[in-house]
């Protein structure tokens, strides 16, 4: 049983936070960029009696 005897272990390489956190900070605002986008694109539509609880619920998930 060979790999009884070879030590194939290999070591991951470290992680920089840093560099995690601030792409995490730019993603978290590309989203809410493009949920406010999104938001806008929502209040142009025109509002009626058959699609107005989904456009309620679309602007609530999306923080209005």
């Amino acid at each position: 049983n060979i790999p009884r005897y070879v030590d194939t272990f290999e070591e991951e390489e470290p992680i920089d936070i840093i560099a995690l956190s601030q792409e995490m900070q730019e993603l978290d605002q590309q989203i809410k960029q493009t949920d406010s986008e999104f938001l806008k694109m929502v209040d142009e539509l025109t509002v009626t009696d058959e699609n107005k609880a989904e456009i309620d619920a679309i602007k609530k998930i999306f923080g209005e």
